[in-house]
């Protein structure tokens, strides 16, 4: 009888102490109505826009020293493997990449866009239609890459690579699918 009484005690004082540190997290824990006053820094916002003769802070025909966000990389193509910097994010994630002059291997050639976080100061970016493109530029010409059966769009200020497979350098604006994707943008 002794030991039912010891098992019932350490019973019911183990189920007391136990409602009291649920309470005890109830009470601790905030409530709906409360908001978190901590103080966090707002991330910074990147300038994703693709300008007339520069991106990302780099500019065609400065050197390529100066460039906090690039990467030295090898580019390979049908044409061959040529050594480019690859621009990147903040967060370390590739958005084009630029070739270096060949006279001078320490300037900015061009500068290419390859990520969908860019756009034009009109819109354009990467992943948009050859038709919606169409709609926002109106003097450009459209031709094929020989090597490569490439297509590309040509305007005054940027060049926009499609998805589209052509190997006659002349081509006809009507003669190109409505629906291919731009996968690039250079600057001239």
């Amino acid at each position: 009888m002794q030991i039912l009484k010891t098992v019932s005690f350490f019973l019911l004082l183990s189920i007391l102490f136990s409602c009291n540190s649920e309470q005890a997290a109830k009470n601790n824990a905030p409530k709906k109505d409360q908001t978190d006053t901590t103080a966090t820094a707002p991330e910074p916002e990147t300038d994703y826009t693709i300008k007339a003769n520069s991106f990302m802070g780099i500019a065609l025909g400065s050197e390529i020293a100066n460039a906090k966000n690039l990467k030295k990389g090898i580019l390979k193509t049908g044409e061959g493997d040529f050594e480019v910097y690859y621009i990147l994010a903040p967060s370390g994630e590739e958005l084009g990449y630029t070739h270096p002059q060949e006279a001078s291997p320490g300037i900015v050639k061009n500068i290419t866009v390859t990520s969908p976080l860019a756009k034009t100061e009109q819109g354009a970016k990467v992943g948009m239609t050859y038709g919606e493109l169409e709609k926002m530029i109106t003097d450009f010409e459209v031709h094929g890459s020989e090597i490569e059966s490439r297509t590309y769009v040509e305007g005054k200020i940027f060049s926009y690579r499609l998805d589209a497979i052509n190997s006659s350098y002349n081509l006809d604006k009507a003669s190109i699918a409505k629906d291919a994707k731009v996968l690039e943008i250079s600057i001239k």
